[in-house]
């Protein structure tokens, strides 16, 4: 998962399962759909304020170069669709017992 801030209070969220493969070629470009995330199909959300859309279909494209994510969802809808780009960092949690 991931998460990209625009302008004002927008804040998009990507839920992705990435293909077997994806460091290597760093690149993952994939349906989005409103249901069951399997590789090769994402969801992408968009929060303005508290309000939660997702987005009922489009397209995904991620690249990783550099330290660096980019990506773009589109075929989406303009209230949905964004182009980012910023500082890739990996994050990891383990629960405790």
């Amino acid at each position: 998962m991931f998460s990209a801030s625009g302008e004002g209070d927008h804040t998009w969220s990507v839920l992705a399962a990435a293909p077997t493969g994806f460091l290597d070629t760093q690149r993952l470009t994939a349906r989005v759909v409103d249901g069951r995330i399997v590789p090769a199909l994402q969801s992408v959300q968009m929060r303005v304020d508290l309000d939660d859309t997702a987005a009922p279909s489009g397209l995904l494209s991620l690249r990783l170069y550099a330290g660096r994510l980019a990506g773009e969802a589109s075929r989406m809808g303009d209230a949905l669709a964004a182009r980012f780009e910023g500082p890739f960092v990996v994050t990891c949690a383990v629960p405790r017992r």
